[in-house]
């Protein structure tokens, strides 16, 4: 919320800022404090958000945040997330929402009809009036998570605390060790679950900097 209050200046920045997995105080005490100075006050830009901003200018606010998640979050995580998973049981997945004929002609609707009465996909479960149970079509939609915080105190606990050791995270040259190792111990102590993406993504860039390479 600090970051949207000081840095958004309209929709496509908090579009922009919403997805970050830390903000920018938080990102910046975590970094070598040779870094901090570096790398400005401001958070860095998304990579896409010149294109998309450019490209949205005559968009609704509907619009804005639809083109947002579909370029970003359900490119870079959702799909991505979807073909590794479903690729490791050798399944082939297919996303017909997705179609790109589909996407073109539902972009032009209004929000009215995407959102009839308040309710998400209401032009989705009223096409399938005839076809779903409606039990099915009238229930809520229902989001699942991996119980990460449990494996990250559990089961990969002893690669996290390779990863948050002082040797490791000194050969990065990218992060602030006391820092860091205060972060995670809180995590282990705390009771914020939520916390567990953060210390992920500092565990997986601890291990990309000190990753093998060929000389």
């Amino acid at each position: 919320m600090a970051d949207f209050l000081r840095y958004a200046g309209n929709l496509a920045d908090l579009c922009s800022l919403q997805r970050r997995v830390f903000s920018t105080e938080l990102g910046r005490s975590l970094l070598h404090p040779d870094l901090r100075d570096s790398v400005g006050a401001a958070p860095a830009r998304h990579p896409a958000w010149a294109v998309l901003s450019a490209e949205l200018a005559a968009a609704d606010s509907f619009q804005t945040i639809n083109a947002w998640e579909l370029r970003t979050y359900m490119a870079d995580v959702l799909l991505r997330d979807s073909d590794v998973m479903s690729m490791a049981h050798s399944l082939e997945l297919r996303v017909p929402f997705i179609d790109r004929p589909f996407i073109e002609w539902l972009w032009a609707q209004p929000a009215r009809f995407k959102t009839g009465g308040g309710r998400q996909k209401s032009a989705l479960a009223a096409a399938l009036r005839d076809i779903l149970p409606e039990e099915i079509r009238q229930r809520p939609k229902r989001g699942f998570t991996l119980p990460f915080a449990v494996w990250m105190r559990r089961e990969l606990k002893p690669f996290l605390d390779d990863m948050f050791a002082t040797p490791s995270i000194a050969r990065t040259g990218l992060l602030d060790a006391p820092a860091v190792q205060a972060f995670w111990q809180g995590f282990l102590q705390g009771r914020d679950d939520r916390e567990w993406s953060r210390v992920w993504s500092l565990a997986m860039l601890i291990a990309f900097a000190n990753r093998p390479r060929a000389r």
